[in-house]
């Protein structure tokens, strides 16, 4: 959200910084969703005794899909905006008035088979259906982006993490998510998943400077 600005104002200086933006906006969000996701599938059901005790075990596997929504509404809130300042609001509109007619069909199909699992398969596969038909118009109308290329590394960091995870899981809660976490951003370090321009950028994060890889908001 607080890129909007920058999203829209480049829409009239520059469609290649505009790209730019968009695709490191998309990239730092998978490199920090990868490893909450990962966390909650594996660790779901020690999750919900912690929250909710043992009487809402069976909604685990229901955590374990919903989670997924976190990425994938990630990508929409970039998308949509970039949809939005490129005056495509009836294609984001459409977007997403296709995923509301998804979620209320797949509801009606699988909440009485499956109950509150089909509820967590209809809401996951909405918001999937919404990202894939917002990025269908940003590529036919603005320009591409190459998902595999920057979601390789920050995959096999959580793949790795998984392992750790899962080696450990009976472990303390606490213990494991540190190591864990260690893990990914030591992987992440290991197959230089970070440029200068991304080191530099972090640094102006931090310091509370409003530049996003040499372009100013």
């Amino acid at each position: 959200m607080a890129l909007q600005p920058v999203i829209f104002r480049l829409f009239v200086s520059s469609v290649h910084k505009l790209r730019t933006v968009c695709t490191e906006s998309i990239r730092f969000l998978v490199i920090i969703v990868l490893p909450i996701i990962v966390s909650v599938i594996v660790l779901s059901d020690r999750i919900i005794v912690l929250i909710f005790k043992e009487d809402f075990l069976p909604s685990a596997h229901a955590l374990s899909i919903t989670i997924w929504i976190l990425l994938f509404y990630s990508f929409n809130q970039v998308l949509a905006t970039v949809l939005i300042g490129g005056d495509y609001q009836r294609k984001n509109l459409e977007a997403n008035l296709i995923g509301l007619a998804a979620i209320i069909g797949l509801n009606l199909i699988l909440i009485p088979r499956f109950s509150f699992i089909g509820a967590a398969c209809a809401t996951c596969t909405s918001v999937i259906i919404v990202a894939t038909i917002q990025y269908h118009y940003v590529a036919k109308n603005l320009f591409r982006i190459n998902f595999v290329k920057f979601i390789q590394k920050p995959l096999a960091a959580a793949a790795l993490m998984a392992g750790v995870l899962f080696l450990c899981r009976n472990g303390n809660l606490v213990i494991i998510t540190i190591m864990s976490a260690a893990t990914y951003v030591l992987c992440l370090l290991g197959l230089r998943t970070f440029s200068k321009k991304d080191v530099e950028l972090l640094r102006n994060l931090w310091e509370g400077k409003t530049t996003f890889n040499g372009i100013s908001s």
